[in-house]
């Protein structure tokens, strides 16, 4: 795997135990560049000329257990899969959109990729599902499921006007500047040397 940042965490050793879960979170997280950061203070995903970088602050990764790590690399290579790290709209709410997203990835995982939330000690109790942001009577209201997809998802949020939604886990929220910096006094592959901190915010 490329290694972007020459420091003592030279990289990720989970390509071959996520491709247990299934081969496409190896392809698709083989597609960007793994980044310890702190510009983060969990873990996201962020694009910066062109190139799709996973951001994974250091001391929030290795305190979980070895279950919890494969589902980061895995959640945020699904936003990736997904593209939605390319929704650029006007008039969106991207908490919320954030917020639907990760509904549909996390229980994607859990549902359908041997992800037991039971063994996921940390991450379980704050990874964002259906039944821990609506209530019973708003599920069978809005007959939320999967099949309906994350814009459902999203409008049935604005509906219902659940702003105060906090994401504890994948941020998105990323701190451009810190990371540019980070970037800038690294030895970053060439192709990102010369990142401006002011673009694709």
């Amino acid at each position: 795997m490329k290694k972007i940042f020459n420091n003592k965490y030279d990289k990720f050793i989970f390509l071959n135990k996520i491709s247990e879960h299934s081969i496409l979170f190896k392809a698709v997280f083989e597609l960007g560049n793994p980044v310890y950061s702190d510009s983060i203070q969990t873990a996201g995903v962020a694009k910066l000329k062109n190139k799709v970088l996973y951001l994974i602050n250091y001391d929030f990764f290795w305190s979980l257990n070895e279950l919890e790590r494969l589902f980061v690399v895995c959640h945020e290579s699904m936003h990736v899969f997904f593209n939605h790290i390319s929704i650029d709209e006007e008039n969106i709410d991207f908490n919320l959109m954030n917020v639907a997203s990760d509904i549909v990835i996390n229980e994607t995982l859990i549902n359908h990729f041997k992800f037991n939330v039971d063994d996921m000690h940390i991450l379980g109790n704050i990874i964002l599902r259906f039944d821990n942001v609506f209530s019973k009577e708003e599920i069978i209201k809005h007959d939320l499921n999967l099949s309906k997809g994350f814009r459902y998802i999203y409008d049935v949020l604005i509906e219902i006007n659940k702003n105060g939604i906090s994401n504890n886990f994948d941020e998105h929220d990323v701190d451009m500047d810190k990371l540019a910096d980070e970037i800038k006094n690294s030895d970053m592959c060439d192709e990102l040397n010369d990142i401006d901190n002011k673009e694709n915010t």
